[in-house]
């Protein structure tokens, strides 16, 4: 506890790194170092087990050999779904290539296991696919005959439960333009697409010309998994027509199934974004996403939010990754801890998509930087501060309900 964690993960990182062995064996870009009271928070322990599905998990001390023993309650089992939601984002949704790694295939597994055990009804996982994954990960020669086998059954297997869909009469749309809108209705027409849905970035200074990113959706089904398969590339690369310097398209894969649970859970990596998709988000067939979230999912989704963006800035390169990149980008990062904290302090969501009005509920020391402006090292010091500012408030509201989160040292 009294010892810096930073001092201590840049020697053990310089020490993995001199023994080549050891370089391959641990990942030393990502070190979850904690002290000794923020290992005793229960929410940290969750959030750092990956692949538990029992109450009770263990833990071995390779110093003194000994185990140490906690039991997961039903609210830090959350942290195990929501893990593997946004697991299944990085490796399957939003990746579409065709070359397959041990990796891959074994994150893919553990995700497709944990939402076959906390998701019984709606997600089921057969015998065959966990043993072709298993064999995947044993022998790097089958991977190449059944990764294709493996990644085909698995998107089977998150589609095989679509709900029907109401039609959502009061729809607000924002303006795209008419090559786009034309080309995603081309899309919707066909049978195995299900819908699509359009979701702007919070940044909007005129919603009759939507400008950064627009997040898009291809709702797939069954049909689309057992014929057309080898159409997803090609999906996804007839949308770089419609780019252009001021707008950029950000396309994600999913079945109707895992969109539901992700927006009645609050299963995002932003807490709020469910609520935030209520107001923003559109289809292109018109269906009703307005799904009804618990104030108890949109708090357990932020107590991961906050842990996950505590280990940014403690075991991660979170102090230098946003130098270089476009302000805006720190803009919108800071403008969501502002939004949580608000959230958190009132019960209510309200947001602005006003640059100028974003502008001032924060620091005005960034009054002289233009939004598209590269952020500086000196820049950083001033948005790093802003954010762990605004963080430990985060902590601080969410520590009247879990008291231990205040042990986070930042």
């Amino acid at each position: 506890n009294q010892c810096h964690p930073k001092l201590i993960i840049n020697s053990l990182r310089t020490f993995i790194n001199k023994d080549f062995i050891l370089s391959l064996i641990v990942n030393s870009s990502y070190l979850p170092i904690i002290t000794t009271e923020e290992f005793s928070i229960s929410h940290m322990k969750s959030f750092l087990v990956r692949n538990h599905y029992k109450k009770q998990v263990s833990w071995l001390s390779i110093t003194s050999n000994k185990e140490h023993t906690f039991k997961l309650s039903e609210k830090e089992h959350s942290n195990v779904v929501i893990s593997a939601i946004q697991n299944l984002d990085y490796f399957l949704f939003k990746t579409i290539d065709s070359k397959s790694t041990r990796t891959k295939v074994k994150n893919i597994l553990r995700d497709l296991i944990t939402l076959a055990k906390f998701f019984p009804t709606q997600f089921h996982l057969p015998v065959k696919l966990l043993r072709v994954g298993k064999w995947i990960q044993l022998n790097p020669v089958l991977n190449i005959v059944f990764y294709r086998f493996f990644i085909k059954n698995t998107w089977i297997s998150l589609s095989n439960n679509n709900s029907n869909l109401k039609i959502d009469s009061h729809s607000e749309k924002f303006s795209i333009t008419q090559e786009l809108e034309g080309h995603l209705k081309e899309l919707v027409n066909m049978p195995y697409i299900n819908d699509i849905t359009l979701t702007p970035s919070i940044i909007q200074n005129n919603l009759n010309r939507i400008k950064g990113k627009i997040y898009l959706e291809i709702h797939i089904n069954e049909l689309f998994i057992k014929k057309y398969f080898s159409q997803i590339n090609n999906i996804k690369n007839s949308f770089k027509q419609f780019e252009y310097n001021n707008l950029k398209l950000r396309i994600r894969f999913v079945s109707t199934s895992i969109y539901k649970i992700q927006n009645s859970k609050a299963y995002y990596p932003y807490p709020l974004d469910t609520l935030y998709r209520k107001h923003v988000t559109y289809s292109i067939c018109n269906y009703d996403y307005k799904y009804h979230v618990s104030k108890t999912d949109l708090i357990n989704s932020s107590v991961y939010f906050l842990l996950n963006q505590f280990m940014r800035f403690r075991s991660l390169e979170q102090k230098t990754e946003l130098i270089g990149s476009k302000f805006i980008k720190s803009l919108n990062l800071m403008y969501r801890y502002y939004l949580l904290l608000s959230f958190l302090k009132t019960n209510q969501f309200h947001f602005d998509h006003s640059e100028k009005k974003i502008r001032e509920v924060l620091t005005p020391q960034f009054s002289d930087i233009k939004i598209n402006d590269r952020v500086k090292p000196e820049d950083w010091l001033i948005i790093r501060a802003q954010l762990i500012y605004l963080l430990k408030q985060i902590r601080d509201e969410l520590s009247k309900k879990y008291p231990n989160l205040k042990h986070l040292k930042f």
